[in-house]
């Protein structure tokens, strides 16, 4: 019998970036001698893909393919440095990778992905990381990876209304996770939710040998 998958969101989720963008933002616009923007307008920046953030940022469009390319420079300086993960996901992967297969899902581009999870020494409990497709929404980037993988069972892990959203468009069962960086009204409609790691974890050991989530955990 074909082992379930889970996808897994990455900011928010299993890796805690906030710090690594607000700090690689402010370098790139630094870099292009451009003017500080609010950090509430960067922190909002966090989770919608990279060409989404010059609007987020209120940039003109005519610069956006430069800043682009200035922040994903600054990133890869800075991940070393700046992203940390929350306390318990590689306790959880470890686990988790012995009863299911693993993939990421996510609005980051592919270079940031690849890198965070080799920094983290993580890229061994993942089947496949999928970053953002340009002109596809995460629910459309899930439906393509559904295709391709065509899992007989399967769930979605994340923190953001995207996440659920995707989760609940392709009929998954979806785990919100409340520790990362979502409101509590971007999970009207997840499956159940998990307060940390750990609850997180519990529950999809019981999603993989019961086939749900049991009752949701702090």
């Amino acid at each position: 019998m074909a082992r379930p998958v889970i996808y897994f969101d990455w900011d928010g989720t299993l890796g805690d970036s906030m710090d690594l963008c607000l700090g690689e933002i402010r370098l790139a616009l630094k870099r292009m001698g451009l003017h500080e923007v609010e950090e509430e307008k960067i922190r909002a920046c966090n989770g919608p893909t990279h060409e989404e953030s010059v609007g987020v940022l209120g940039l003109d469009p005519a610069i956006g393919p430069e800043f682009l390319r200035q922040r994903r420079i600054a990133e890869q300086e800075l991940i070393p440095q700046l992203l940390t993960v929350y306390p318990g996901t590689e306790q959880m992967l470890a686990s988790l990778s012995q009863i299911a297969d693993l993939a990421i899902v996510s609005n980051g581009q592919a270079d940031y992905i690849r890198t965070s999870v080799e920094i983290m020494g993580y890229a061994r409990y993942f089947t496949r990381l999928q970053a953002s497709i340009p002109g596809l929404g995460k629910t459309e980037v899930l439906r393509k990876m559904l295709e391709e993988m065509q899992p007989e069972r399967a769930c979605l892990v994340g923190d953001r209304r995207t996440d659920i959203e995707a989760g609940y468009a392709n009929a998954l069962p979806t785990l919100a996770v409340t520790y990362g960086y979502g409101e509590a009204q971007e999970f009207l409609h997840a499956t159940a939710r998990a307060g940390s790691v750990a609850a997180a974890q519990h529950m999809l050991e019981t999603w993989v040998a019961l086939g749900h989530f049991g009752e949701n955990e702090t």
